[in-house]
């Protein structure tokens, strides 16, 4: 795996468990795992985890 790939699947981990921690909103979890923006982790939770972040959320709801 290249490591922007690994980088990136690093820092979706943090956010894909943050929903179950914490009510944050979504632009403060994309800083917190090191992404720059909230766009920017939505294309990542959809490219990887092919769901939108709000459906990713709603799975921890």
């Amino acid at each position: 795996m290249p490591p922007p790939e690994y980088v990136e699947r690093a820092r979706l981990a943090v956010v894909a468990r943050r929903p179950r921690e914490t009510p944050r909103s979504a632009a403060r979890l994309a800083r917190e795992a090191g992404f720059g923006t909230e766009a920017t982790t939505g294309r990542a939770i959809a490219r990887v985890l092919g769901v939108s972040p709000p459906g990713h959320r709603e799975r921890f709801s």
